[in-house]
């Protein structure tokens, strides 16, 4: 006699990712629309690295405020919120995949982002010198955004991806350093 199989089923977890996606893409559109909107500005803004052209160019007051750096500012706040929860999740807080925990990220660090801003900028009215926080302000956002744009896929691949501890730390410490040399160079 011919043995029966037994057919067992193990459940397949499958987490929902699909807020995470919708963000990544809105971040993608932002970017693309900044480059074909802004195209001139987009590729001098590229080579910050290097060179100091973009802000001789765009090194103005109203520059910090103008649509190019409020949507460059706005895939930051994502992108930093997404490496935040991957930190969380790396050492076991949340899971990266929990989308209410990410929307207290993002909601916290704009809220955070924006009240130092406001602070900053009543301070320096206060002590006139405003114009030179304005500048600073636009050299850090305009430092951060840079650096957001390649930390982009580099936190897609690691948001779909399992990650260890190594890579984290490796990630944590790139940020510190270049956060570190911004400043300086500020």
């Amino acid at each position: 006699m011919i043995g029966k199989m037994e057919t067992i089923f193990n459940p397949r977890i499958i987490e929902n990712k699909d807020w995470a996606t919708i963000l990544f893409l809105l971040s993608f559109v932002l970017i693309v629309f900044v480059k074909t909107r802004y195209s001139q500005k987009f590729f001098i803004y590229l080579d910050l690295f290097y060179s100091d052209k973009y802000f001789k160019l765009y090194n103005k007051s109203e520059y910090v405020s103008s649509l190019f750096n409020i949507l460059l500012y706005i895939v930051q706040i994502i992108v930093i919120s997404f490496i935040i929860i991957l930190v969380l999740n790396q050492y076991n807080i949340c899971s990266k995949n929990n989308g209410i925990v990410y929307l207290q990220i993002i909601t916290s660090l704009f809220v955070f982002s924006m009240a130092k801003y406001f602070i900053e900028k009543i301070i320096s009215i206060i002590f006139e010198v405003d114009k030179t926080v304005d500048t600073f302000n636009h050299f850090k956002m305009s430092y951060r955004s840079f650096f957001t744009l390649f930390m982009f896929p580099i936190v897609i691949v690691l948001f779909y991806n399992n990650t260890n501890k190594i890579i984290i730390f490796i990630l944590l410490a790139i940020i510190i350093t270049y956060n570190t040399i911004t400043y300086i160079n500020i």
